[in-house]
């Protein structure tokens, strides 16, 4: 029995953790980037934005619609606001889930003239999805309208929530008082037969069962015993109410929740009564949940007889001639789970987005990536010998947490600190994707809500409005944090200003845009990983291009950047939010042939037009196809590279195609019209390091 299913929607998001200007409006490129600023006015063709950090008096930048993915207009705090309405309102606005039309109540009709009629009422399936206190007052109604001498609730049923079974019980005592309620039982379990007691008839069909009424929390196994304890208790209460109002013994209500009862039956003055302890007809032993079967329900006196249809109820009931009066009931039976189909599909449609950009905001999240350092500093005045660590000494402790295994040195001081892995150049870019990402789950927890309130299901959006709240804190905390590098960035130590500062930062309408680029500047600590392998993967990619007679020109020493670095290894090292680009663009009829090492992490090829993204957040073993002739091709199964291995990948741009090679093998093939891209060839970082060793360019003749 669950207390709140749906519940299991935001269990999903109970875990998230993350570590301006007046106006935080956010513009999504087809290439990923992300801008913040104002957006000053938009039409079918451009948005006219101002970025962040603009200088005071500078024009606004027209931005082509080719290379706008999203634009999002936000508040000072990055949460979504409507923007400006468009000129023309569609006649019918679109649903976001079909929900299915209700059935319509039929015509009531008089009773046949001296006829006992029976209305039956269906509950079948999970108490709170298919079976509904809303959906049995309508019957239960009905059959009043109907003057029906007998309504019979036909119950089948595994069990469900304990909310909506208490709805139940309520509406049963309700109707208690206008018409004779019979239960007529096969599967009666957990939540089901508790609101089953309120019946003060109940009939079971042969090999049925009722009982096993214990209630549960799903995905809470932590809960503590006193809490368990406050729940049940609450519920056997609950229980015993639904039996008195039925008429039944209190004793089976408790039983049928808690293993700490034992139950018999004697026959007393010809009737069975129920007693605690051991006897001649044991009902439950101690330390067991009783769960009843047909015969037992009918001897102990919980039911008042057996049938295996509704004529032999009537039969059984002493009205052998009674005839069915129709109505409503059924046509809800029938539509009851159809409706459910749609709302667990709406749900699981909302649950797997929901998965997917918390993920996106987990990996894009700039404070994730925390390491403890240690630093070093010998005191003046000489100590003890230094100090050899024990199998049980921990080497980054959590601050503030004592080591019991851990000497001290006197001739040492150690300081811990926590630093990210995250570069400063990178800091803003992720900062902006995880708001993204927290944009789109704040979004999908409120269709969450929507969808539970058209389904009727209002009393489970509680705990999402919670998590909700929690998520928008998390956002607004993130976008503050944006510009936590910006001044480090803009003037970074060491760093060679740009040799070609009127160098275009963009390429064609169909491609997408480069930031900035200059010369690289060198870091000779910096060295790639260095596989078990290396040396013979290097000369199988060597081997194995696809050309082997062209005539290639290296462009390695030639790339320009956006804060990457040439690393004292010899490769070219792109850390997260960073670029290498070819110093010139080229038209199609190229090849660009590359040795890279990814570390299992995003990362973007910017040719052809477009952006191929391999190792994707989103799904990782899709390759991604953004902007350009090839905008949205993407391709399942062939985005993943393998993580800390040399791989040798092949870009050819003809004027009619996009194909892409990975070591010698055919990954990708798109078709469409090339003939205008004239771009810089691009490798860029998202959250991760790649390492280049060789770059070249194969023109055709």
């Amino acid at each position: 029995m669950k207390w709140n299913a749906r519940c299991l929607l935001a269990c999903a998001v109970t875990c998230l953790m993350f570590g301006g200007a007046a106006r935080a409006d956010l513009l999504v490129a087809t290439d990923g980037r992300i801008a913040d600023g104002k957006i000053e006015s938009e039409d079918e063709k451009e948005v006219v934005f101002r970025f962040d950090g603009s200088p005071a008096g500078a024009e606004a930048t027209h931005v082509s619609r080719t290379r706008i993915a999203r634009v999002v207009y936000c508040d000072e705090n990055a949460a979504v606001v409507p923007g400006p309405l468009p000129t023309t309102k569609p006649a019918t606005p679109a649903a976001r889930w079909m929900v299915p039309p209700e059935p319509a109540a039929q015509p009531v009709t008089p009773a046949p003239a001296g006829k006992t009629t029976y209305y039956v009422i269906p509950l079948h399936g999970e108490v709170g999805a298919t079976i509904l206190a809303s959906a049995l007052e309508k019957s239960l109604a009905d059959a009043v309208a109907r003057k029906a001498t007998v309504v019979v609730l036909d119950i089948d049923s595994p069990g469900g929530l304990v909310d909506e079974s208490l709805k139940i019980m309520k509406v049963i005592a309700h109707y208690n008082k206008q018409c004779r309620i019979v239960a007529f039982v096969e599967q009666d379990l957990s939540a089901a037969a508790i609101f089953t007691l309120s019946c003060p008839k109940i009939y079971v069909k042969q090999l049925s069962t009722i009982g096993a009424a214990t209630s549960f929390i799903p995905g809470r196994p932590d809960l503590s015993a006193k809490v368990e304890e406050k729940m049940q208790s609450a519920w056997r209460a609950a229980a015993r109410n639904s039996a008195e109002e039925g008429g039944h013994d209190p004793l089976l209500a408790d039983a049928m929740i808690d293993n700490d009862a034992e139950l018999h039956y004697e026959t007393v003055n010809g009737k069975p009564v129920i007693k605690e302890g051991p006897g001649e007809h044991m009902l439950v032993r101690r330390g067991k949940v009783m769960t009843l079967t047909s015969h037992e329900a009918v001897g102990c006196g919980l039911a008042a007889g057996e049938a295996d249809d509704f004529d032999e109820l009537g039969k059984a009931m002493e009205f052998p001639a009674w005839v069915e009066c129709k109505g409503i009931s059924r046509d809800l039976a029938e539509y009851l789970p159809k409706r459910e189909e749609v709302f667990q599909q709406a749900i699981k449609k909302i649950g797997t987005d929901l998965g997917v950009h918390l993920q996106a905001a987990i990996e894009a999240d700039p404070s994730a990536n925390q390491e403890f350092v240690e630093q070093v500093q010998r005191r003046v005045v000489p100590g003890p010998a230094p100090f050899i660590a024990t199998p049980g000494y921990q080497r980054f402790p959590a601050p503030g947490r004592a080591n019991p295994n851990q000497q001290m040195p006197q001739n040492q001081i150690v300081t811990r600190r926590v630093v990210t892995r995250t570069s400063p150049s990178a800091w803003k870019f992720r900062a902006l994707s995880c708001v993204v990402s927290l944009q789109l789950v704040e979004r999908d927890l409120t269709d969450a809500q929507a969808a539970l309130h058209d389904f009727g299901h209002d009393a489970d959006t509680g705990p999402l409005k919670d998590l909700q709240t929690k998520v928008s804190a998390l956002r607004e905390m993130t976008y503050k944090d944006r510009n936590k590098y910006a001044a480090q960035v803009a003037n970074p130590p060491g760093a060679a200003q740009p040799q070609n500062p009127a160098a275009p930062a963009q390429g064609t309408a169909s491609g997408p845009k480069l930031p900035e680029l200059m010369d690289l500047t060198s870091d000779a600590g910096a060295k790639a990983p260095r596989p078990a392998n290396a040396e013979a993967k290097l000369k199988q990619i060597a081997t194995g291009w696809q050309d082997q007679k062209a005539s290639a020109s290296s462009l390695f020493a030639k790339v320009i950047g956006f804060c990457a670095t040439r690393a004292g290894d010899g490769t070219l090292h792109v850390s997260a939010g960073s670029m290498v680009a070819s110093p010139e663009p080229y038209g199609p009829g190229v090849t660009f042939r590359a040795v890279v090492m990814s570390s299992g992490s995003q990362t973007r090829i910017i040719c052809g037009g477009s952006t191929v993204i391999f190792n994707s957040v989103v799904r990782p073993d899709e390759l991604r196809i953004d902007a350009g002739p090839a905008n949205g091709k993407s391709k399942p199964g062939a985005g993943l590279l393998p993580k800390d291995q040399w791989v040798g990948m092949e870009f050819t741009v003809t004027p009619q195609a996009l194909v892409i090679y990975v070591d010698g093998a055919e990954r990708y093939r798109a078709e469409g019209d090339f003939s205008k891209i004239h771009q810089r060839f691009a490798i860029q970082a998202d959250n991760g390091d790649v390492w280049v060793k060789s770059l070249e360019v194969v023109q055709s003749k």
